[in-house]
């Protein structure tokens, strides 16, 4: 008895079907490790601004001393600019906006209203990542503990702060030009307040 040949035997739709369905696994599983490889490098970017604000919100007797004179601060702005230029995209009309955040950082040491003399590595509290075809946005919540001063607004006196808690929000707009992420804008790059409201204390 002659046996019917294995594509008789089968049944042609399950195996259409099956195809379709290792085809669909494959595309998924890949979408995703791109997706994945996607967000790393976004976060990777986020870093780089958390890093530089961080940098630009602990400085020492003799560099908020230096920092007073307007050829040092004009020569640190530029390094800031620098270090900017490298994960902005080219000629973003909101760069300059994104330099003044970190400049701000500065004023506020070097007129005295708020400056930071400590601080601890921080953790992530918030993080959310959306991708949409070569557009991305993420927003980043850190919380330190920190010492520090500040001045009171009504008296003007320095006010010190230990072991409180401040809070670092991160809003980035990135785009990817010639395959790479890049910023965009920095929507909103600013530390919570440090007096005395805001002490794990009370």
């Amino acid at each position: 008895m002659n046996k019917k040949p294995f594509w008789r035997r089968v049944n042609r739709g399950l195996v259409v079907s099956i195809v379709l369905l290792c085809i669909l696994f494959i595309y998924v599983v890949t979408t995703q490790v791109m997706l994945m490889l996607e967000k790393r490098e976004i976060t990777g970017l986020v870093n780089d601004v958390r890093e530089l604000m961080e940098s630009t919100t602990v400085l020492s007797d003799k560099q908020v001393e230096s920092l007073k004179s307007e050829s040092s601060l004009l020569a640190e702005q530029n390094r800031i600019k620098g270090e900017l230029s490298k994960i902005f995209v080219k000629d973003s009309k909101y760069f300059e906006n994104a330099v003044s955040n970190f400049t701000d950082n500065i004023k506020q040491q070097t007129e005295g209203i708020q400056r930071v003399t400590q601080r601890d590595d921080g953790r992530k509290v918030d993080d959310s990542i959306s991708i949409v075809q070569d557009k991305a946005h993420a927003y980043y919540q850190y919380l330190y503990n920190i010492n520090g001063e500040y001045s009171e607004v009504t008296s003007e006196k320095i006010i010190k702060v230990e072991d409180a808690e401040q809070m670092l929000y991160l809003d980035i707009s990135f785009k990817k030009v010639n395959g790479e992420w890049k910023i965009y804008s920095i929507v909103n790059a600013s530390w919570s307040s440090i007096d005395q409201r805001i002490r794990r204390d009370g």
